[in-house]
């Protein structure tokens, strides 16, 4: 009974680093949200295991026009993630009637490459009712660096140095 009580409290132990940071994570991103609401921007974490970071961030502006004007065909989100063996990865995501249009933004020229090779591939899997229409590019920056672009109009700093 000793042994079993000791695996389980080591086990704990190991786990709530973990749980913490996941805590800390949320907390952030509620935060964030309180932020971005002026923006018509939604954000949602990706506490995924293969993901360093990653966020989903859903522009609802275009929901408002749309529900104003009747029309309810365009949406446009976008994934922000952080993976150690990929790098950096953006992918825009925009609907507009009965097109789809996927944009997906890498670190360094040389991802772009090798990722559009299988751009086939990709159409192929992901081919619905709707048509597609993929792209690649270079210039993808962390989710973390993006976010804060997003908080921050330009000009502006976390810290207020005028007192």
């Amino acid at each position: 009974m000793g042994r079993e009580s000791a695996l389980q409290t080591s086990g704990t132990r190991h786990e709530m680093p973990r749980a913490n940071k996941l805590l800390a994570t949320l907390e952030l991103y509620q935060f964030t949200q309180l932020q971005l609401t002026n923006q018509n921007l939604l954000i949602f974490p990706l506490p995924l295991p293969f993901l360093e970071q990653g966020y989903l961030l859903i522009d609802s502006s275009e929901e408002d026009d749309q529900s104003a004007s009747g029309n309810q065909e365009n949406q446009k989100f976008s994934l922000h993630l952080a993976m150690s063996e990929l790098g950096n990865i953006q992918i825009d995501f925009l609907q507009k009637t009965e097109i789809v249009f996927i944009k997906l933004f890498f670190d360094s020229e040389e991802k772009v490459q090798f990722v559009s090779q299988f751009s086939g591939l990709l159409e192929e899997m992901l081919s619905a009712k709707h048509q597609l229409v993929i792209s690649f590019a270079s210039g993808a920056e962390s989710p973390t660096n993006a976010l804060a672009r997003k908080l921050l109009p330009d000009g502006q700093s976390f810290i207020n140095t005028t007192a």
